[in-house]
């Protein structure tokens, strides 16, 4: 039973980017506030997919972007002029809805945005990001791009706001590199992202698997991927020469035809709906990914071996510090015409290693990452 106190905000706002790596926590995080503060009312102003997980979200004003191609082309470098005036003009519509939302709001908790500063003006503001690394690495091409005025402006609400207790994401979240005799703890998705059984058709494919002892894989980019068409599907056909593969199609940059088109010697099984994770990678030998937040936590709670394809600056400093742990490697598309080299990437030797490493970081790991950012925002706005 929650106790009512009178300095507890009544109605909080979430501002976020809908990529999975910000929206399975955070919606997680608001689930927790609502259980265990019944009296919060939680609103949401997303830009972004209309990702599953937001249809469970009351009270949501989503500013869609369903253009994947232009997307995907304003993620790399020299985009065209139509692909950053279609962001350009979401984003805009993005901050002027939460400015107005923001008015009625005792609080807000709002990914990195431009009016973030704003925003203080008038609630308690919580800046949020689970993907930390732009601030700790100026050399990072973010800083040549006009998208750091977005982390600058966060920086400097950090540096100018009394939040330096409150929240030094990733420190109150999660640490890649956990200080010694220190449990590390890890925020990513909900133990579950969909609940219940695997699809019967998924089941069956597994079994066939097991029984003809053939390697299977699972493979996902990320909704937010800046992974070209050509690289993801040179990938997955040079894994279908080696295992099977569970392809995410939910969210990719190629399409359950081309995906189709990629199958070699192996099968593949295209998933098109969200998924019990914590069902499904058990059965998996590899997770392949682009080293997310939310899938790299799963895999480690499963303790299974990562391959990692990193697409821009944040998600190859994450990397790095994976495969500097030891259980992950670090899968280059250009290297795959290299004769042997992806078989010595899937070698018994290779992922023997990466399970020894997975189980030890696991054993000194604790997953209530996202329980203690509730428990600490919540403090933070009784304060």
């Amino acid at each position: 039973m929650s106790v009512e106190n009178t300095l507890a905000p009544k109605k909080i706002g979430f501002a976020i980017v809908s990529g999975a790596g910000d929206t399975y926590p955070s919606v997680r995080i608001a689930q927790l506030l609502e259980e265990t503060h019944p009296e919060i009312e939680i609103e949401w102003v997303v830009v972004g997919w209309r990702l599953p997980l937001l249809q469970k979200c009351k009270n949501l004003t989503l500013i869609e972007v369903d253009d994947w191609e232009l997307v995907m082309e304003a993620g790399k470098p020299n985009p065209s002029p139509e692909a950053m005036a279609l962001l350009g003009s979401k984003f805009q519509e993005f901050e002027q809805a939460v400015l107005d939302a923001s008015q009625h709001w005792d609080a807000a908790i709002m990914a990195p945005a431009l009016i973030i500063c704003e925003v203080a003006e008038h609630c308690k503001t919580i800046p949020l990001s689970f993907q930390n690394s732009f601030f700790e690495h100026p050399d990072s091409w973010i800083h040549n791009t006009p998208t750091y005025e977005l982390y600058a402006a966060k920086q400097k609400f950090l540096d100018n706001a009394d939040t330096a207790s409150l929240l030094l994401w990733p420190e109150a979240i999660y640490s890649i590199s956990p200080p010694p005799k220190e449990p590390h703890t890890y925020v990513g998705y909900p133990k579950t992202t969909s609940s219940g059984a695997l699809p019967d058709t998924l089941q069956a494919f597994l079994k066939e698997c097991d029984t003809q002892k053939t390697a299977c894989a699972y493979m996902t980019m990320g909704s937010l991927s800046v992974k070209t068409k050509e690289e993801w599907q040179v990938v997955l056909k040079a894994l279908t020469q080696h295992l099977a593969v569970v392809v995410d199609c939910r969210h990719q940059p190629i399409s359950k035809e081309e995906a189709l088109a990629c199958q070699t010697q192996y099968p593949l099984y295209l998933v098109e709906q969200d998924l019990n994770l914590e069902a499904l990678f058990p059965a998996m030998d590899w997770i392949v990914c682009h080293g997310g937040v939310g899938t790299v936590a799963m895999a480690i709670y499963c303790e299974k071996p990562l391959l990692l394809m990193p697409g821009h600056f944040e998600q190859k400093w994450w990397c790095r510090k994976h495969v500097d742990n030891g259980y992950a490697q670090y899968l280059k598309p250009e290297n795959l015409e290299q004769e042997g080299y992806l078989e010595g990437v899937l070698s018994a030797e290779s992922q023997q290693h990466c399970l020894e490493k997975v189980t030890e970081f696991k054993q000194a790991s604790r997953f209530d990452g996202l329980e203690k950012a509730a428990e600490t925002i919540f403090k933070y706005l009784t304060q």
